[in-house]
């Protein structure tokens, strides 16, 4: 296995169970380092009998072992340092179930405990390179920050355990609306954010449509009987032309689920970034997406 020392996938872990495993930057590759240095097509790991051995594929900066590049294939052995890019790859050769224990302990650092949903740490790196994929890709970034209406008075009125199944529920549903390259994190007590690759505005402004009335009709356990909860989302589309950072993104979604909030809750408002370098609303401000009928 492989084991991310620095760079974007800092702690991540890669087994190499294939026979041969191709490491680069590109949709195609069995191991994706989201990092500038790193080539679409970087290095070949390849697997013979009980050894392995790495091989640069063609990259533009080069494939290193222990800070000598590597010309020609070369063997692997337990503890060697591959250099990638800016990412370093620490070479080991461990039992199954110590790497399955690893990946478990990775899953924590980047996971909610509560929720499962990638923590706010995630977010950043996660951001970075998602941003970065659009503007190579030249294609749109959505972003949604999702809040939950007067969670203050659940936990008032129910107490903190019945918070936590809230919390749970909701992020199970927004889950459950999203495609598989999506990224569901947990910003803060009761906000969540979802990083929607090649989305546009109108498209973005859909889902977070669909995820409000999905919460809406959910319904949980209470005391008393059952009870409902509503939430309030912030919606913003970024292109590359744009040219902003993940900062400027984060406090551009937070100011238009202040304008939903503000507005009276449970409901949508969203704000365009394209050809905004600070990221402000595009032509005509930040609009509501009206509740549907019930």
């Amino acid at each position: 296995m492989l084991f991310a020392l620095a760079g974007p996938e800092q702690g991540a872990v890669f087994p190499l169970h294939r026979s041969v495993v191709l490491v680069g930057r590109g949709a195609q590759s069995n191991i994706t380092l989201h990092d500038e240095a790193v080539s679409l097509r970087h290095a070949r790991i390849t697997r013979r009998d009980a050894s392995v051995y790495i091989q640069d594929d063609g990259s533009r900066n080069g494939t290193y072992v222990n800070d000598e590049r590597v010309e020609t294939p070369r063997l692997l052995e337990d503890g060697d340092h591959v250099t990638i890019g800016n990412t370093i790859l620490k070479f080991s050769m461990v039992e199954e179930l110590e790497e399955h224990a690893l990946t478990q302990l990775f899953e924590l650092t980047i996971r909610d405990p509560l929720t499962r949903a990638y923590n706010r740490r995630y977010l950043t790196t996660h951001l970075q390179s998602e941003l970065a994929f659009s503007a190579r890709r030249d294609l749109p970034l959505a972003l949604l920050m999702v809040d939950i209406d007067h969670f203050k008075r659940i936990n008032d009125t129910y107490g903190h355990g019945l918070g936590d199944v809230v919390l749970q529920l909701v992020a199970a549903s927004i889950q459950r609306l999203l495609r598989p390259y999506d990224a569901l994190c947990r910003y803060g007590g009761e906000e969540f954010v979802v990083v929607a690759r090649d989305s546009s505005l109108r498209n973005a402004e859909i889902l977070a449509e669909r995820i409000r009335r999905h919460i809406e009709a959910m319904s949980f356990d209470v005391p008393d009987g059952r009870a409902h909860v509503t939430v309030s989302i912030g919606v913003v589309s970024w292109s590359p032309q744009a040219g902003a950072d993940v900062g400027a993104l984060i406090q551009a979604v937070d100011e238009a689920l202040y304008e939903a909030k503000n507005a009276g809750r449970n409901r949508v408002r969203s704000s365009s970034t394209r050809g905004s370098p600070a990221l402000g609303p595009g032509p005509g401000g930040p609009h509501t997406i009206p509740p549907a009928p019930r």
